[in-house]
């Protein structure tokens, strides 16, 4: 097949070696005749960067020399592909195995409805080959939605009739976990927004593809395998649950209908969230320092939505160092512990309602842009 359009794959690698050699492994027996691999090192605290090399002399490694997000490593793999004239990059998760037929259906989809500009696998879970993870994924900016769902976006249940189904069928979100894309989309949209850094970029993006009108599709004949949030903790890590929060209030900004301004809808959203967490801190006893470290990322990430701090999460603030060094306290001090520390939520919940409600729109203002070049608005997805 002298004519199949080239792909790019792209992995990127944070202390994660042991399961990005096992993706490559996989990936070395793909059969699709026209494809090369891309991993970018994020920063990772080995020389991993120099160990892929040495292991896997075919595939074309990037070191960032610090950890840029799966947003930031995923737009440098991407500036290279479209320097090397890729005309597809499929951005994959290094916790990944991959069928060796997988990349076949993918270029197929998109190749056969040009109206598609982003495709995704079935993807099963890697401890459990045959539970299907995601067969497509819906959003919502609506409260009630949101309320349900704890989220602006979730995968759709898969059904008996979605194991059985062959043909690609359209989605509303493609995952970031394993994403073909044009590269003409790419290039046109500047790749991923770097202010997410990780979390939700992928629904982000699906937005941006679906404004301009094209569709998200996705393939059960491609089969992948996933891990599921190796890099963060495991998928309810208090690292998860920052990034969630924080980009959840920041994905409504910019995408919710009315824009900035129908951000009280999220202040609401705010305060119920923050209930639980004031139950959640009520509840403290010697075992629980883990669902405190949770329910300090949330009000962490909250924190930062609030002041614009977006990218990478950086330091602690106060009220988190001394509630952590309270948590130490034996458990005869447990009661006054927690009267500290709901007074300070008090407090910082008055004091963060106070702020968004002052900033409203302006929150966006000096925030960045996806780094990677943009075109003319008038460029098609090739």
């Amino acid at each position: 097949m002298e004519s199949a359009p080239s792909v790019h794959i792209i992995l990127v690698n944070w202390n994660g070696i042991a399961d990005t050699m096992e993706c490559l492994r996989s990936l070395s027996r793909v059969t699709y005749p026209n494809c090369s691999v891309i991993v970018v090192d994020n920063g990772s605290r080995e020389d991993e960067a120099g160990a892929l090399r040495a292991a896997f002399p075919a595939v074309t490694v990037l070191a960032t020399g610090e950890n840029l997000g799966f947003t930031g490593g995923n737009n440098v793999g991407i500036r290279h592909a479209l320097g090397a004239g890729a005309e597809y990059v499929l951005c994959l998760n290094n916790d990944t195995v991959v069928d060796p037929g997988f990349l076949e259906p993918l270029v197929a989809a998109l190749e056969g409805d040009p109206g598609a500009g982003l495709a995704a696998p079935h993807i099963f879970l890697y401890g459990e080959p045959r539970d299907l993870w995601y067969a497509g994924a819906e959003y919502s900016f609506d409260l009630e939605t949101l309320r349900a769902r704890r989220g602006p976006a979730w995968h759709v249940i898969p059904t008996a009739a979605d194991l059985e189904r062959t043909e690609p069928h359209e989605t509303q979100i493609v995952t970031g976990c394993a994403l073909l894309a044009r590269t003409g989309v790419m290039r046109r949209l500047g790749g991923f927004d770097e202010r997410y850094f990780a979390y939700y970029e992928d629904v982000e993006l699906n937005l941006r593809v679906a404004g301009m009108g094209l569709r998200r599709l996705v393939v059960p004949a491609s089969r992948v395998w996933h891990k599921e949030s190796r890099s963060t903790g495991g998928p309810m890590s208090p690292t998860v649950y920052f990034y969630m929060v924080r980009n959840t209030f920041m994905l409504a900004q910019d995408h919710a209908p009315g824009g900035p301004s129908a951000g009280n809808a999220y202040y609401r959203h705010y305060a119920r969230i923050s209930r639980q967490v004031a139950r959640s801190l009520m509840g403290l006893t010697q075992d629980s320092a883990r669902d405190m470290e949770r329910a300090l990322a949330i009000l962490h990430g909250l924190q930062c939505a609030a002041e614009g701090r977006y990218g990478r999460r950086e330091g602690s603030y106060r009220f988190e160092r001394t509630a952590r060094l309270r948590l130490a306290v034996t458990l005869w001090g447990r009661r006054f512990l927690q009267a500290t520390i709901v007074r300070a939520y008090w407090y910082f919940h008055a004091h963060v309602l106070c702020r968004l409600r002052k900033t409203g729109s302006a929150m966006r203002g000096g925030v960045g842009t996806p780094s990677v070049a943009r075109t003319s608005a008038k460029e098609e997805g090739t």
